[in-house]
C-alpha cells in the first residue's frame, strides 16, 4: 500500500546545505524502506511538504518524523528555527 505523508513547515535562519525535512519508513529498519521530503534550508515562509511511500506486504508499523540528514560540509553545525504543523498520512489509492 503507498502512503502520503504530509505537513506544513517554516523555516527562519536555516544554516548548512541540509535543512529538516519529512521522512517516513517502515518501522523495521532492516526493510530498507525510506522517504524523505526536500529539506528547507535558508528562510521559507509557510510550504507544505509531502513524501510518498510504499509500505511492502509484511510493513506492521510505520515510523514518521522530521529530521536532518548529516551534513557533509566541515561547517556542518545546523542553526536556526522549524515550525511544523498540520501533519497527515493517509494511504494514496
Amino acid at each position: 500500500r503507498r502512503y502520503r505523508f504530509q505537513a506544513w513547515l517554516r523555516a527562519e535562519n536555516i544554516t548548512t546545505e541540509s535543512g529538516p525535512r519529512l521522512e517516513v519508513a517502515d518501522a523495521d529498519r532492516h526493510s530498507g524502506r525510506v522517504a524523505r521530503s526536500p529539506g528547507l534550508v535558508g528562510t521559507r515562509d509557510w510550504v507544505l511538504q509531502q513524501t510518498e511511500f510504499e509500505a511492502g506486504p509484511d510493513t506492521r508499523l510505520l515510523r514518521v518524523g522530521l529530521v536532518r540528514l548529516p551534513s557533509r560540509r566541515v561547517s556542518n553545525q545546523i542553526r536556526g528555527t522549524v515550525r511544523a504543523g498540520g501533519f497527515s498520512l493517509r494511504a494514496v489509492e
